[in-house]
């Protein structure tokens, strides 16, 4: 007959480098790599300055807002990785892990504006840092701390790799709802459905 030791739960024994490449394969794929889902850069190619701060009602966000959203977190994910101390302002403020897109009444937002490329230089610079932020996840996912958690912890994994692990999540769910606001303003390629 079992003891009641024998039912208790035990902690399960992950290998810390087999999730850090596992989870470098998902992070390199959700930017740029056809899985089953569309990668994050492909939702926003081809956008302009208007259509990344078209905003489809007052008080939701933009598509500007939440490329800077997806930014933010994974510098964040990046810091943790190098052991860095996480930046409290954004686990206690909402507002701290979603920086504001520039003025939209400087730029024509309706869908079918043509701005003649004004903001578009900032949008850019908006893009490249979403890019930079993934090179330096990557970069930093390489170089993290693989030592086995002691099994006296609370943690499965080390610090730093299990909030590594949600970004790949995190893109593609931004990235759905950047394709929906798209679509709601017309600026989804018919093709793609």
């Amino acid at each position: 007959m079992p003891t009641p030791e024998d039912r208790t739960p035990q902690k399960p024994t992950l290998d810390p480098v087999a999730i850090r490449d596992y989870l470098l394969t998902e992070v390199r794929g959700g930017l740029d790599h056809a899985d089953w889902h569309t990668p994050l850069a492909d939702a926003l190619k081809g956008l302009s300055a208007a259509q990344a701060l078209w905003r489809p009602a007052p008080g939701l966000y933009n598509i500007w807002e939440l490329v800077n959203h997806v930014t933010v977190w994974k510098v964040e994910a990046a810091r943790w990785l190098r052991g860095l101390p996480r930046r409290e302002e954004l686990f206690k403020s909402e507002a701290a892990g979603w920086p504001p897109a520039p003025a939209e009444a400087s730029v024509d937002t309706s869908p079918e504006a043509d701005t003649g490329g004004a903001g578009d230089a900032e949008w850019q610079q908006t893009l490249a840092a979403l890019r930079a932020a993934q090179e330096d996840l990557t970069a930093a996912l390489e170089m993290a701390d693989t030592t086995p958690v002691p099994p006296d912890t609370p943690h499965l994994l080390p610090r730093g790799l299990g909030f590594a692990a949600g970004t790949p999540s995190h893109d593609s769910y931004h990235g759905a709802q950047i394709i929906l606001l798209r679509k709601l303003q017309g600026s989804w390629p018919p093709e793609r459905r």
